[in-house]
């Protein structure tokens, strides 16, 4: 589960833009900032959808019907377009053409007959729906005062000087909206429902009363199920992100060469050229030298060039030996277990939702 701020209705699509056009390229924010951000690829967190070849992806049921079908062609035709993948998407023309003659059961199964004759139809491996629960809004408001002027001084300058202020009391609101969102991967051949986890997207609107305005509740709503959607997406087939994170540029427990070494590679992150900082951190990782600061490096290093189970573990390791958390090493590790967690279907919600 994950929560994001929105600010402006004009957010809601920002995060399928940014899947599709992350940069391939690894650079640094500023020419003096130890903050990274590259581009990484991770794998499917299951295996259920591996010899694959195609797919039907259907209008999910619920209020808000099309986000998750929409997000998770987009993120399939991405992994496809980019050979992260081989599955091949069925056209969406075919899908609403038939999505009527698929017979759901009572309780919510697919009737297997109708998933083969229907799946074979289309020419597809496997069928993907589901449905969105109603959204859950919660809101919580807060007052705090704030100093308003009520006159200012004459001067022909553009700013005027604030001559008289009083307090006003000024009420703040926070908006959460929690979407679930199941979706039922069906295998055509036999009609069996072999993916059925649900997924919960979180979105936070904070707005005061003199300073903006309430994002509408059906952007929210939209928002956090493409948000859920996207976490079934990554489930499913293999997924580009970006890491966003920071180098260590501590030298600490190292002499001689080997700190030279580490400060030369250091300074080449600076100048953008991560290519001669992972070379070193890989070097001197072969040589034993082991500090805080190399092996987090390191793990780092191999995050971005893929290695995602390799960098979790180096980080494990590292994060048992440390007396005292790490705010980098623990941020690295939470994104790092969640993109090799395993999304184990649910077997007792399988056929039902």
């Amino acid at each position: 589960m994950r929560s994001m701020h929105l600010k402006s209705p004009a957010l809601v699509n920002k995060m399928l833009i940014a899947f599709a056009l992350a940069s391939s390229s690894l650079s640094l924010s500023g020419c003096v900032s130890t903050k990274i951000q590259s581009q990484g690829v991770g794998e499917a967190r299951t295996t259920v959808l591996k010899e694959a070849n195609s797919i039907a992806i259907f209008p999910f049921d619920g209020d808000i019907k099309e986000e998750p079908a929409a997000t998770l062609e987009h993120a399939l035709t991405d992994a496809n377009t980019r050979g992260l993948t081989r599955i091949r998407l069925v056209d969406r023309r075919s899908t609403d053409t038939i999505r009527g003659e698929l017979k759901i059961n009572s309780d919510g199964g697919i009737d297997k007959k109708s998933a083969k004759k229907q799946g074979d139809f289309l020419g597809a491996e496997y069928l993907l729906l589901g449905r969105v629960l109603p959204a859950t809004v919660s809101s919580k408001k807060s007052t705090h005062q704030e100093a308003t002027c009520e006159s200012y001084e004459e001067s022909k300058k553009f700013f005027k000087k604030c001559k008289q202020s009083k307090p006003v009391n000024v009420t703040c609101t926070i908006t959460t909206v929690k979407v679930k969102v199941q979706p039922r991967l069906v295998r055509v051949s036999n009609g069996e429902v072999i993916y059925a986890k649900m997924h919960e997207g979180v979105v936070e609107d904070s707005y005061c009363e003199n300073t903006g305005v309430a994002t509408a509740e059906a952007v929210l709503k939209a928002h956090a199920t493409i948000q859920a959607a996207v976490e079934i997406s990554r489930d499913l087939w293999p997924f580009v992100y970006v890491i966003s994170t920071t180098i260590k540029p501590s030298s600490e427990g190292l002499s001689g060469q080997a700190k030279e070494k580490f400060d030369s590679a250091v300074a080449f992150a600076r100048a953008g050229r991560m290519d001669r900082f992972c070379q070193t951190m890989q070097s001197l990782n072969k040589e034993n030298f082991n500090t805080v600061s190399t092996a987090y490096n390191y793990a780092i290093c191999e995050e971005a060039d893929n290695k995602i189970i390799h960098a979790r573990d180096i980080l494990e390791e590292l994060d048992k030996s440390l007396n005292y958390p790490d705010k980098d090493i623990s941020e690295a590790l939470i994104r790092l277990r969640n993109l090799t967690s395993a999304a184990v279907p649910n077997q007792s919600s399988r056929a039902k939702l």
